[in-house]
């Protein structure tokens, strides 16, 4: 949605000059607002380190790219699954490990990033102990995010936690955020927040200024 009226959008701009195209395009971005806003590096830390990643529909993609990041022989990611080193059914065994608020840690902790990784060995891994899992991986898994697990001694939340840390740390030198606004530049009120039937938003108190309809836009 952002990126297909975005050349218009810059090209709109008073007194546009191709010279300084980056700029007007990292400006651009970092005005948006609502459901187009462009987050900052604390934004995106809190999200990537706290939301439900398994339901996003590029988590794969997102999973490959931290795999490949620094790697000279990429991986493809056709024969590869998600994998939840916790697993999404508990064992007795997991239960204990977990401890008594095991259905607590289950549920906040299950779909975060820190609890997913990539496997082609999914069936044999199953729900097993994270000690088994640990010696399958280790075994016969090639992938850098696997090999994060060796020096592991158990699972919970707060190793989830770390991971999750940790690979934040690589997603943000992946997807790198522009460090400052260098140009000042006027974005349209109308512009600043548009919103689809799909965003999951709150506009209690917002004027609403216009909606479209199959291409027209109409004032209100």
């Amino acid at each position: 949605k952002i990126f297909a009226t975005l050349f218009i959008e810059i090209k709109s701009i008073p007194n546009f000059s191709f010279d300084k195209f980056s700029n007007y395009f990292v400006s651009v971005l970092l005005s948006k607002k609502g459901s187009g806003i462009f987050p900052d590096e604390g934004e995106f830390r809190s999200e990537f380190c706290s939301r439900d990643a398994y339901n996003l529909k590029n988590i794969k993609y997102i999973l490959l790219r931290l795999e490949n990041k620094d790697n000279n022989e990429k991986v493809d990611g056709a024969m590869l699954s998600i994998e939840h080193v916790m697993p999404q059914t508990l064992s007795t065994a997991w239960k204990a490990k977990l401890g008594d608020k095991y259905q607590t840690i289950h549920d906040k902790y299950l779909h975060n990033i820190g609890n997913l990784s990539l496997s082609g060995d999914n069936t044999q891994l199953s729900n097993n102990s994270f000690e088994e899992k640990k010696q399958i991986l280790k075994n016969q898994s090639s992938l850098r995010l696997n090999r994060y697990f060796t020096d592991i001694s158990s699972w919970d939340e707060e190793e989830i936690t770390k991971r999750a840390l940790s690979l934040f740390e690589d997603a943000k030198s992946i997807w790198n955020y522009p460090r400052e606004l260098v140009l000042q530049i006027e974005i349209k009120d109308e512009d600043k927040e548009f919103y689809t039937l799909d965003d999951e938003v709150d506009v209690t108190g917002k004027k609403p200024l216009y909606f479209e309809l199959f291409g027209e836009k109409i004032k209100i």
